[in-house]
């Protein structure tokens, strides 16, 4: 039974804060990291090699291989925490017209008694650029769930346009397909529209407003139900040092009468960046879970990273 409330818990963590990754509109400053919320929920974790939005790919020099390992904790109270770790690798390619990138990311339970692989996502992308002005991109991506038997699949469509120098609009849709052992597929949607900012120099800036609309699938909430992520971040690059900050509220959209669960996922990520060579790069990411009517009420899921770029 305590197994089930924190499992219970991760998987509120997926179905509130859909996915995690971020750069709707132009990519960000940050070479690799990973953007994951939870262990074992229905969702799509990744190395921040592939943005959500595909055509954001585009923008995305320079090119780059990553690896990196990842630490976390869920703390639920009167609970033992449940202690997960993993690992993530990637890949991106950028030129004057085409882009492509990969990535795959494992997360393994730590848990006395529970250990194994929860959660392997996989993805892959491709970018078109238009006169350095006009992006688009498809992406696919797989998710599965070895301990519940579940694989989900992910099919991505997106624009991007620079508006002069420093400024993106950036808008996106995709269709997650889940299948279950012994079960009918099913099926949700997302769209995703951001404008961000990025500058080059010395300094170099990123700071970018998104918001993403997931729906349900059909068997977590009735019709018209779903989340709604809302997220800010701002990232700075001076020389070699780079700091970042992203906040993101999570509205949930619920058909019931219950009061909703309050989510907010924060992200610090600091680095040491060259413009080509080896990068260092840590991130720590911090989820909390008010849900008033839930059992447990409350939960805690802090992440910790370190991951290894090579620029090029």
């Amino acid at each position: 039974m305590q197994r089930m409330l924190i499992l219970g818990v991760a998987l509120l963590a997926t179905l509130a804060a859909g996915t995690a990754r971020a750069q709707v509109a132009t990519t960000d400053l940050v070479p690799a990291a990973p953007v994951f919320i939870h262990p074992n929920g229905i969702g799509a974790n990744g190395a921040n090699i592939t943005p959500d939005n595909p055509a954001a790919l585009a923008w995305g020099k320079p090119s780059r291989v990553a690896a990196g390992v990842i630490k976390g904790t869920i703390k639920l109270p009167g609970l033992p925490n449940a202690d997960y770790s993993g690992n993530f690798l990637g890949a991106r390619a950028v030129g004057e017209t085409f882009g492509v990138a990969i990535e795959q990311q494992k997360i393994d339970d730590d848990s006395i008694g529970n250990k194994g692989t929860l959660d392997k996502s996989n993805d892959g992308q491709l970018s078109i650029n238009f006169g350095k002005r006009f992006a688009i991109g498809f992406g696919i991506g797989k998710t599965s769930q070895s301990a519940n038997a579940t694989e989900m699949s992910r099919t991505e469509l997106g624009g991007s346009l620079r508006l002069g120098e420093v400024w993106y609009v950036g808008v996106a849709g995709y269709q997650d397909k889940l299948t279950q052992t012994g079960t009918t597929e099913v099926k949700r949607n997302a769209t995703l529209v951001g404008i961000a900012l990025r500058t080059e120099g010395t300094v170099t800036w990123y700071a970018a407003a998104e918001q993403i609309k997931l729906n349900d699938f059909p068997f977590t909430g009735g019709p018209g139900s779903g989340i709604k992520d809302k997220r800010l971040s701002v990232q700075m690059q001076a020389g070699w040092l780079l700091v970042g900050l992203s906040s993101t509220k999570v509205a949930v959209i619920s058909s019931g009468t219950g009061t909703p669960p309050d989510v907010k996922h924060t992200v610090v990520d600091l680095g040491i960046v060259p413009m080509s060579g080896l990068a260092v790069s840590a991130r720590v990411q911090s989820t909390k879970i008010d849900d008033p009517t839930g059992t447990p009420p409350k939960a805690d899921i802090d992440t910790t990273s370190l991951a290894l770029t090579w620029l090029f």
